[in-house]
């Protein structure tokens, strides 16, 4: 299912990327448990919109927890992410990295 092609865009919207308000739109008409996103403005303007948010990390710690990746996976996956084209903080790996540990 995609977003209504037709669906008039609120002011808040403007300003993000068109995936990031496809994301928010199409959590918002189908009453979403969460929408996943991982930039701030996109995050922001979800959580302003009443959505719970996931990210990446997340997601994969959602999986971690219920045994559908093991810690091996896991740490491959975040060497992965850092090698990649996506800019995530240190911070926020080390918190990642720290999850794993628990």
């Amino acid at each position: 299912m995609s977003p209504d092609s037709t669906t008039c865009l609120p002011p808040f919207l403007l300003g993000l990327d068109q995936g990031e308000m496809d994301v928010i739109i199409l959590a918002k008409n189908l009453n979403a448990d969460f929408a996943i996103i991982d930039e701030k403005a996109g995050r922001r303007v979800a959580k302003a919109v009443g959505l719970k948010v996931k990210g990446t990390l997340g997601l994969l710690l959602n999986a971690y927890d219920k045994g559908l990746l093991n810690k091996k996976d896991m740490e491959t996956i975040i060497v992965t992410l850092e090698n990649s084209f996506l800019r995530i903080s240190p911070k926020l790996i080390k918190w990642f990295k720290e999850q794993l540990k628990q």
